[in-house]
């Protein structure tokens, strides 16, 4: 049957999507007419480029065709076939290099950043989509292939047909790949997806369409549900009767047949079994003859029409053998121990029964080992993302941690600037007010010592005044006017209390607290001592002294004697 030949040749089917078969070979492509123009508009003439380079009917690449293309790519001004430069080549080494995994990985990775740099979203995905199906048909890596073809289905979902026909192929590739594993149902989403876009736009986009009705069905047969399986052949009939598919008619009717089979409504299933042997013969396809003959011989069989069975059992041999599929022993070697049960022999047909036991074994173990590698890809995917996560967070920490530091640092210094400043900001209006202070300061001083010296020059005047008229007045001693003056003068000149005060307060602006100090370091200072030390600060002879205190020359000098004796004038 079809649905064990899609199954045996799956991995051949999505080894390229950029390769589709039955896509035309051409000679002599001119590259110009790629130029200024979508993927959209490109990507047919792009397909038969990549046929042309690499082509499934032939051994050897077409490397002249590879370098002249290559060669165009990298010395056009569009970006984009600038950058398909890089995945022809990826595809060439995978096809015809493989084991070149670093050199293939750099050129599909460079493909993916610079289609992302560039926005051009279609060489992205098939970049993706190359690495997957890589990582698929090469490496055995299903389960990194499972994890590309979703990161690129993603990509592309947004996009429309018209802009990225690619989509066809890629949905039906996905959805054989879950077939391969029998996981059905999510094989059905994929095949579904491709089924709603039409035909007749490229022969290679109806290839695709035509395998996804045709999978979609086998897979509805796969989990019973035979009236889906049923709906999607017929109208898979609809479109090849349009076309006159008469290979495609025979395997629509193979699969209707056998679905009647499973009905067991083997009158119906019949004709249209043996419609799909007779077809099949006239394509020399033995393993699909096969198929639809098996189940004639099990129809016969269970019918009681041994002769007829015997026919068809033998026919399967035939068509199994020439067919060189493993696969079809399985339901081929119970058939034969039947059929040498028919005719007597026994002991081959025990033999058979083995052989049947170990093909089956065989094909299960296949396939659990298969199961059993995919989980163990799974597992240590996991685990390396994981440890990559862990790896990340641990990172992600530091990094924070640092950040943190680094925010701290940041602060402490913008605190210590703004403490620093505000400091300068403080001590230069202290300063200034300092400065203004001392000049204030200073302009009182200057004003006092001003003062002090008009004071203390008035003193002197008034003592050089009244020396002259002492004179006079001995040498006119009746001259009563004179001598009114003169004790007018002196009365002026005496220091009074309130004269005193001001003089003491200027007397200390000039001198420093000059009169503060002496009361602190003589505490029994009399008053009239501390008038005399003024005085004698500003350099007064005891005759001015005299004249300013209103005592004669004789005090003062009593005053001076006593200082000496208490050691103050010492001091």
């Amino acid at each position: 049957m079809s649905f064990q030949k899609i199954k045996i040749f799956l991995s051949l089917l999505i080894i390229f999507n950029t390769i589709p078969p039955q896509a035309a070979i051409i000679h002599n492509i001119d590259y110009t007419t790629l130029l200024n123009k979508t993927y959209g508009e490109r990507a047919f003439q792009l397909w038969n480029i990549y046929d042309e380079i690499i082509s499934a009917n032939k051994h050897q690449p077409n490397l002249k065709e590879l370098e002249s293309f290559q060669s165009f790519c990298r010395k056009s001004n569009d970006k984009a076939l600038n950058i398909e430069s890089d995945l022809v080549e990826a595809v060439y080494l995978i096809e015809y290099h493989p084991n070149q995994k670093k050199q293939i990985f750099k050129l599909l990775n460079t493909v993916i950043a610079d289609g992302k740099k560039n926005h051009i979203v279609q060489l992205q995905a098939r970049a993706l989509k190359t690495k997957a199906n890589y990582y698929w048909s090469h490496l055995q890596q299903y389960e990194l292939a499972f994890e590309f073809y979703q990161e690129e289905l993603s990509l592309i979902q947004p996009l429309k047909f018209k802009d990225f026909p690619d989509k066809v192929l890629d949905l039906y590739h996905v959805g054989n790949s879950y077939y391969y594993f029998s996981d059905y149902k999510k094989a059905i989403t994929y095949f579904r997806k491709t089924t709603e876009y039409k035909q007749g736009v490229h022969k290679t986009i109806d290839y695709y369409i035509t395998q996804s009705y045709n999978s979609l069905s086998l897979s509805y047969q796969k989990i019973n549900q035979l009236d889906s399986s049923d709906f999607y052949l017929n109208k898979l009939k609809v479109l090849k009767t349009k076309t006159s598919d008469k290979q495609w008619l025979g395997i629509i009717d193979g699969n209707l047949g056998y679905n009647l089979y499973l009905r067991k409504n083997y009158k119906a299933a019949e004709p249209l079994l043996k419609h799909d042997v007779k077809t099949a013969l006239e394509y020399s396809d033995f393993g699909l003859a096969s198929g639809s003959s098996m189940t004639l011989a099990n129809i016969y069989l269970k019918q009681k029409e041994n002769k007829k069975a015997i026919d068809w059992i033998l026919k399967s041999r035939e068509y199994v053998n020439k067919s060189g599929q493993y696969s079809r022993y399985q339901r081929l070697y119970p058939l034969l121990s039947k059929y040498y049960i028919l005719i007597g022999d026994k002991q081959k047909a025990d033999n058979f029964i083995d052989s049947a036991l170990f093909v089956r074994d065989s094909m299960v173990k296949k396939f659990n080992a298969l199961q059993l590698l995919r989980s163990q890809q799974k597992a240590d995917i996991i685990k390396h993302n994981v440890d990559l996560k862990a790896a990340n967070d641990k990172e992600r920490l530091r990094t924070i941690q640092l950040n943190l530091i680094l925010v701290f640092f940041i602060i402490a210094i913008l605190i210590a600037l703004y403490i620093y400043r505000l400091q300068k900001k403080k001590h230069a209006l202290e300063n200034l007010l300092n400065q203004q202070h001392l000049s204030e300061k200073e302009k009182e001083i200057h004003s006092a010592k001003q003062e002090l010296d008009s004071f203390t020059k008035s003193i002197i005047e008034k003592n050089r005044i009244i020396a002259s008229l002492d004179k006079q007045l001995k040498e006119d001693s009746g001259n009563t006017q004179l001598l009114n003056n003169l004790e007018e003068l002196r009365r002026i000149t005496i220091i009074t209390e309130q004269n005193w005060e001001d003089f003491r307060v200027l007397f200390d602006q000039v001198n420093g607290g000059y009169i503060h100090q002496l009361k602190a370091e003589f505490p029994k200072i009399t008053p009239a001592e501390v008038r005399f030390l003024a005085l004698k600060k500003l350099n007064f002879s005891y005759n001015e002294m005299a004249t300013a205190l209103g005592i004669s020359p004789q005090s003062v000098r009593t005053i001076a004697y006593r200082m000496r004796k208490k050691n103050i004038i010492t001091s």
